[in-house]
């Protein structure tokens, strides 16, 4: 029994061709037999079938990541769909991640099975964990995710440190009167000052802010 609400969407999305859909998933193995589950009127076609086709070419599909476990597992059930745009939400970022075999082209332009929802990962956007129980993210996590994607061609945002600032990417300058506590976390070396809130830390990687995204298309 297809959700109502998935019915819903995907006709809304279908509605709204002017509007780029950003969806996230952490189960995108689940996406083609959802989307075989909704027929579209008539009863020959299904969301799947659309998606193929290239009808949806407003949805932008992205999985989340945290760690390399997760990378491995659930990136390349993200490649086998035909989004515009397939996008990682590395965030919370809790470990390095090695993204080279998923950032790289996989068809060359003058191959015969070059379409463009073929290459690699269109997107990465990356960020620290927030909240009471927050664990730190590494500062060499983070510019080893900005420069894989460099080095790709592959836009990257990084979205915010998290409750905890790595100390050596303090801003020149910068004063809080709050009370700072350095502190590592277990499976984290390096030294971090918790911050009372995710806006505090704020969202500079090496002196600065880093919103790359895909071109319009």
């Amino acid at each position: 029994q297809v959700a109502p609400w998935r019915e819903e969407l995907v006709h809304l999305i279908a509605a709204t061709k002017s509007l780029d859909w950003l969806l996230l998933t952490k189960r995108p193995e689940n996406v083609e037999p959802a989307l075989r589950s909704i027929p579209l009127p008539g009863g020959v076609l299904n969301a799947w079938d659309l998606l193929e086709s290239g009808y949806f070419s407003n949805v932008w599909l992205g999985t989340s990541v945290e760690n390399q476990d997760q990378a491995d597992k659930r990136i390349p059930a993200l490649l086998a769909i035909p989004a515009t745009i397939r996008f990682l939400s590395c965030e919370p970022l809790l470990g390095p991640l090695d993204l080279s075999w998923y950032l790289a082209p996989r068809f060359s332009a003058d191959d015969l099975r070059h379409e463009p929802w073929r290459n690699g990962v269109e997107w990465v956007i990356a960020g620290g964990e927030s909240g009471p129980g927050a664990r730190p993210a590494h500062e060499d996590w983070a510019r080893s995710l900005r420069d894989q994607c460099q080095g790709y061609g592959v836009p990257f945002f990084w979205k915010q440190w998290g409750q905890w600032l790595p100390t050596s990417q303090q801003p020149d300058g910068w004063h809080n009167n709050s009370t700072h506590q350095l502190a590592a976390d277990k499976q984290t070396v390096g030294h971090f000052i918790r911050l009372p809130s995710k806006h505090a830390a704020g969202r500079l990687l090496d002196g600065r802010e880093w919103n790359e995204m895909p071109e319009d298309v």
